[in-house]
């Protein structure tokens, strides 16, 4: 989003749902850890980072110098911003004592259980409660800011599937289309693999996760690639299914099978309808 008050506008209604749900739970704010919830609150990128986010909206952000310059350019709106100097739970346990807040929430996934120990023995005065997906559960429905950078991420993506469409030849090993593939997602605008890029030929198509490999391609084989670049944070995840010339009448029928099931999927994915429909 190139206007920067639109962006501020949009974390503004995050920061809002996000509260809300601070406030159900009784609380006087939320330690964020996980770098995607942090990100979504603020449009920060950086690692290595933790956010405070109060029931009133209040957010103070814990980086270090490294980042300052990143913070200024990407992070709109009012934010206390502390560098860190000792370790991440003295400089947490130093900011959360400057703020009015006696009950804390705490990502319980992304902490483990001595960091929590440790958080709660240098705060004795205060009460924390370890809670799971609350930022998720805002996250969960995507703004329009969201559903732009998925869409994006799929479109760079297949642009960069049919780049390596012409690379499909006997010999040709899995692991070199699976690294002209990596390397197309950023060529096309992309941040990168999402996940370990799968080029699975022959028997190895399979394996439930066949990782590309030295396996050369041979004629007749069937290739499973399941890919998904980056954009912004937001992933693609696409499975395609190719053949090297002719194949056999079974994996024919096999394919179509998969190809209808697929269909059926994608027609029932509506309004109303739950992810078991």
């Amino acid at each position: 989003m190139e206007n920067r008050q639109e962006l501020l506008s949009l974390i503004n209604q995050r920061i809002e749902h996000v509260t809300d749900l601070i406030k159900e739970a009784n609380a006087d704010a939320l330690i964020i850890f996980n770098q995607a919830n942090y990100r979504y609150l603020t449009n920060f990128t950086g690692e290595e980072a933790q956010l405070i986010l109060t029931a009133s909206g209040e957010r103070v952000l814990l980086s270090d110098s490294r980042f300052a310059g990143q913070i200024k350019a990407q992070a709109p709106g009012e934010m206390d911003v502390v560098m860190k100097h000792s370790s991440d739970y003295e400089e947490l346990t130093k900011a959360l004592k400057k703020m009015d807040v006696k009950r804390v929430l705490v990502e319980g996934e992304f902490v483990s259980a001595s960091e929590y120990e440790k958080l709660k023995q240098l705060n004795p005065e205060l009460e924390f409660v370890m809670v799971e997906e609350l930022v998720e559960r805002v996250r969960n429905i995507k703004d329009d800011l969201e559903i732009a950078a998925l869409r994006k991420a799929i479109d760079i993506s297949m642009e960069s599937f049919k780049g390596i469409l012409p690379m499909i030849k006997p010999g040709v090993k899995e692991r070199a289309i699976g690294a002209k593939l990596d390397y197309l997602f950023k060529v096309n605008g992309g941040d990168g693999p999402d996940f370990d890029t799968i080029v699975a030929s022959g028997v190895r198509s399979a394996w439930a996760h066949g990782v590309a490999s030295d396996k050369g391609l041979a004629e007749g084989d069937m290739i499973v690639i399941d890919f998904g670049s980056f954009y912004h944070g937001y992933a693609a995840d696409i499975t395609r299914t190719v053949s090297l010339g002719e194949v056999d009448a079974e994996m024919h029928k096999i394919y179509d099978i998969v190809h209808e099931a697929q269909r059926r999927g994608i027609a029932a994915a509506v309004a109303g309808n739950t992810g078991y429909d």
